[in-house]
């Protein structure tokens, strides 16, 4: 049997970009919901968050049920443990339907945020679709 993981998804991996469809297509949409903490897009046209319990806006994305072989292959997309992202998995509090639960999601370093505050654009209203839609910056959207 294989274990399940709970995902929150904020940028490529969310329906219509192209992460959905190499990896979450196939797996269990459990709905939508938002974390605390601060959006950005990235110089490399990617969004990145850091989570901020106590001071954050609301970020919104998806949630998941993800298996174990598909978490494997987001971790390389991801490109956790690589010294070429700023990407990390932690567990993050969302709020959806009303209520908290534990997801699993992937954030920005700690050792990368100044550089990410620095170099990337400060997402509003924490959705990084609603930016890309209004901003101009198309990236891969299936409608």
């Amino acid at each position: 049997m294989k274990n399940h993981f709970t995902v929150f998804t904020y940028g490529t991996l969310m329906k219509n970009f192209e992460g959905y469809d190499k990896f979450m297509r196939h797996c269990r949409f459990i709905g939508k919901g938002y974390i605390n903490g601060f959006l950005y897009h990235t110089f490399s046209g990617y969004p990145a968050v850091i989570p901020d319990e106590e001071n954050g806006e609301k970020v919104f994305g998806e949630l998941y049920e993800v298996d174990t072989d598909t978490m494997k292959e987001i971790r390389r997309y991801e490109g956790v443990n690589s010294f070429l992202t700023c990407y990390e998995e932690r567990t993050v509090n969302v709020t959806f339907d009303g209520k908290k639960a534990g997801a699993r999601a992937f954030t920005v370093t700690a050792s990368r945020e100044f550089l990410v505050k620095l170099t990337s654009r400060l997402v509003k209203y924490g959705d990084w679709r609603h930016f890309l839609n209004n901003s101009g910056r198309r990236r891969s959207i299936v409608t």
